[in-house]
């Protein structure tokens, strides 16, 4: 939502993404209400559904912790007080969170479901063919001076994630994730 220039359009107005700053603040339950709000408000409300929250495993399990003193986080499938999964309700969706390994540890990102907000376009993956020969040849051995008996092959694939509503993406940055 800065006005940089993406693919040749420039994100300002109503082509921008709906972002939340917090400004150093631990994250609190408080913040997913106003994201979600807003991105209802952004995007038309009952337009998309948000079913997934994806962060980095250090704010999931803050937010983890977060969930034995607020409510306002739900336990998915609750079982002798561990957790298989952890999300927020609002309104008529339950946001699950999901740790991901990818995602920046002061970023929460809040994807919609559906076609019409994000698409890929690009390449099925396809094997890489050197000079039009076999797609399989000989392993490097362990030493890596050697073929080893086993048979390799590489693929390759090209795409772009575009965002054609960029209003209906969410995301909170800039917020501590420490244990509550």
């Amino acid at each position: 939502d800065g006005g940089e220039k993406v693919h040749g359009v420039i994100r300002s107005g109503a082509l921008k993404g709906t972002r939340r700053d917090l400004g150093g603040v631990a994250i609190d339950s408080k913040h997913f209400q106003q994201i979600l709000s807003r991105l209802k408000v952004n995007a038309g409300k009952g337009r998309y559904k948000y079913p997934s929250a994806f962060m980095s495993d250090l704010t999931y399990d803050a937010l983890v912790e977060a969930r034995e003193t607020d409510r306002r986080f739900h336990s998915i499938e609750d079982t002798d007080r561990g957790v298989k999964g952890i999300g927020y309700v609002h309104g008529k969706d339950r946001v699950e969170f999901m740790p991901d390994e990818f995602v920046h540890g002061q970023r929460i990102w809040i994807l919609p479901e559906g076609k019409d907000a994000l698409c890929y376009i690009g390449k099925d993956p396809q094997q890489v063919k050197p000079n039009g020969n076999d797609a399989f040849h000989l392993s490097l051995a362990s030493g890596g001076s050697q073929y080893g008996r086993d048979m390799q092959t590489f693929f390759e694939q090209t795409g772009v994630l575009l965002s054609k509503h960029p209003a209906a993406c969410g995301v909170l940055e800039n917020f501590t994730a420490t244990s509550f």
